[in-house]
């Protein structure tokens, strides 16, 4: 079958175009097929549509990590024609992507549009949304609950972190965002449920993250903090991760613990 799709192709750099794409290309494990209404543009999905290297595994490819349609035949024990989802699960780097009109899945990855959730919705929320919610839930695991005290979004500017600013607030936590985009996104990160902006300059820099411009720990002020770009950590400060969290990357303190989704 052909349809019309967003294709990368080899060059210098690779170069993008809409075109005419016979399928299926690249194959899944388990493979089950979308007819995709919507997509997103994630961060992976940008820079793979500007010749960027590291996100598609092999050209030429269709990007998209986010796929929103409908089933095109029966899957398990959902029927031809349900409304579905899929984020990441290797699209737009392993195999073809979501942007396009058709799109092959791994089955298990495809789930149910929720009930009262728009297809234009639920590819708005995406991979980011996705990402924002792993975060809360982490927090949850480890039992930092919304009076426990300020928890800290890092990158709030960005996708996935206002997601997780308006989902943390949404759960009664008191949310602390931090920005390099101060002027520009403050005003909606206080709409999204902020109790305060924080320009991340007053963070510290590499090095010195720990503390805050006056000597305080900033360790002792924050609940939780949760951070786009880090690994799942625990809310407690000079500890070790629980059985299966990745260890703390060199760039992070163990003094500044962080929970996310990456």
């Amino acid at each position: 079958m052909s349809y019309r799709a967003i294709l990368v192709e080899e060059g210098t750099p690779p170069r993008a175009r809409v075109t005419s794409v016979e399928g299926p290309r690249l194959t899944p494990p388990d493979p089950v097929r979308i007819e995709v209404s919507h997509s997103s543009v994630n961060y992976k999905d940008a820079v793979a549509l500007t010749g960027g290297p590291g996100i598609l595994r092999s050209l030429p490819m269709v990007p998209g990590i986010d796929a929103v349609g409908t089933l095109a035949e029966d899957s398990g024990t959902m029927s031809a024609s349900t409304p579905v989802l899929v984020n990441g699960a290797g699209l737009g780097e392993r195999t073809d992507g979501g942007l396009a009109e058709s799109v092959l899945a791994t089955a298990d990855a495809v789930l149910p549009v929720p009930d009262g959730m728009s297809a234009r919705d639920a590819a708005a929320i995406g991979t980011a949304g996705f990402t924002a919610a792993l975060a809360a839930l982490a927090l949850q695991r480890h039992g930092v609950e919304p009076g426990d005290g300020e928890v800290l979004v890092t990158g709030s500017g960005g996708g996935v972190g206002s997601f997780a600013v308006s989902l943390l607030a949404a759960l009664g936590y008191s949310v602390v965002a931090s920005t390099g985009r101060i002027s520009e996104r403050g005003p909606a990160l206080t709409e999204l449920g902020a109790t305060e902006v924080v320009d991340r300059a007053t963070l510290g820099t590499a090095g010195s993250r720990c503390r805050a411009h006056d000597g305080r720990p900033w360790s002792t002020r924050w609940a939780a903090s949760a951070s786009p770009m880090l690994s799942p950590r625990p809310a407690t400060a000079e500890s070790s991760p629980p059985a299966g969290w990745p260890a703390a990357p060199p760039s992070l303190p163990r003094c500044c613990p962080s929970s996310s989704a990456r």
